[in-house]
């Protein structure tokens, strides 16, 4: 989905040179790619959002919520 909102490796990767991961719902470790923040419009509300990036298999394209 980064890809086709033309955003690059650059656009996403971490500044610090950390590496970070989450616990996935079947608590095995998934790494992250990167992150990026991005203007949206639900309705009449622009809002900023913030995306970590992973390479996984997923049901869906984008989650939003807190990680």
């Amino acid at each position: 989905m980064a890809k086709l909102m033309g955003l690059t490796g650059s656009d996403m990767a971490f500044n610090d040179g950390t590496v970070r991961t989450l616990k996935g719902f079947d608590n095995g470790r998934k790494s992250v790619m990167g992150e990026f923040t991005t203007s949206i419009l639900i309705g009449w509300v622009h809002t900023e959002v913030h995306f970590l990036v992973m390479d996984i298999d997923a049901n869906f394209n984008m989650l939003l919520g807190q990680p």
